[in-house]
């Protein structure tokens, strides 16, 4: 009964330099968001290591509504949100067709953990996300 489908729509940004250092910036890169546990990972692994502690998040928070459940109720719900420049989580808006599908999908996004912020020119940025989640 659980289904959970994926997709990471970045918005803004058309090159990404996945290097949390911030002593070795290149002039005007865009740094993607570090999720808790990627600090780590490569330059080239880091986008694949927020992917998959997302979907593991997404995954491990996942509750089908009960009430959902009861009525039958099936469809996605895309949370739009952004990771601040403090790297706390802001939900933006949630789009779905059963509010109660939607609410269940921004409590799985608030839940996000704290994250290192996205840089731009050497300064944190806002950085936008979209995420769908199906039930």
């Amino acid at each position: 009964m659980k289904k959970i489908f994926l997709f990471l729509l970045f918005c803004g940004f058309s090159s990404f330099a996945q290097n949390s250092k911030i002593g070795t910036i290149a002039p005007y890169p865009t740094l993607f968001p570090v999720y808790p546990g990627c600090e780590e990972s490569s330059e080239n692994q880091m986008m694949k290591c927020f992917q998959e502690k997302l979907k593991q998040h997404i995954r491990d928070n996942y509750n089908y509504p009960t009430e959902a459940q009861k009525n039958g109720l099936k469809g996605s719900a895309l949370v739009t949100y952004s990771i601040e420049t403090d790297g706390s989580i802001k939900i933006i808006k949630v789009e779905g067709e059963h509010l109660i599908l939607n609410e269940e999908a921004k409590r799985i996004i608030e839940l996000l953990p704290k994250m290192d912020p996205a840089y731009q020119n050497g300064k944190p940025i806002t950085f936008p996300m979209v995420v769908p989640i199906k039930f």
